[in-house]
């Protein structure tokens, strides 16, 4: 059984943790900016000054601010490592996206193929998705199969909070 003070760290760090996601999130809304590692790092710090101000305030020890704010910079080094293939365009995810866009009615050959010429790094993801028959061609079109892996359906939901990416990789 978790102590109150146990229960009040991992609340706390989590709080402050979704503080930061959700000012990021916002922030890239608004404006993606130049350097999104460098802006990451600011709105962290930011996040842990404003936090460790707040916390001189309280009632709590030093020890427990300590652990709830190395807790905090742990998810948010975690987030750093991650950041990268998150932020960046992902083959499969671009292609499950552009079949997702038109799953109703399906994509043509020529439309998906036009797809493939503007990006191909796709096909080999074509052929895995085909193989593991997650995508069919059905009647001459390419559909999405089925409603896919909770961490899949995650990470959509993720793209699509996310916003738009510029760029493939």
């Amino acid at each position: 059984m978790k102590t109150n003070e146990e229960i009040l760290i991992i609340a706390l760090g989590l709080t402050l943790f979704l503080f930061f996601f959700g000012t990021h999130i916002a922030a890239w809304r608004v404006r993606f900016p130049l350097r999104p590692i460098l802006m990451l790092v600011i709105i962290a710090s930011v996040v842990a000054i404003v936090w460790l101000a707040a916390a001189f305030f309280t009632s709590l020890d030093f020890f427990t601010t300590l652990r709830i704010t190395i807790l905090y910079i742990a998810m948010v080094c975690a987030y750093f490592q991650t950041y990268p293939a998150i932020g960046g365009d992902s083959p499969t995810i671009s292609l499950i996206a552009f079949l997702g866009e038109k799953q109703a009615e399906g994509i043509g050959k020529e439309e998906l193929e036009h797809f493939l010429e503007k990006n191909p790094f796709v096909q080999a993801r074509l052929d895995t998705l085909l193989n593991s028959n997650l995508v069919r061609e059905i009647d001459g079109k390419y559909k999405i199969i089925g409603k896919g892996s909770v961490a899949f359906r995650l990470i959509l939901s993720f793209r699509k909070l996310y916003g738009p990416i510029s760029q493939g990789g």
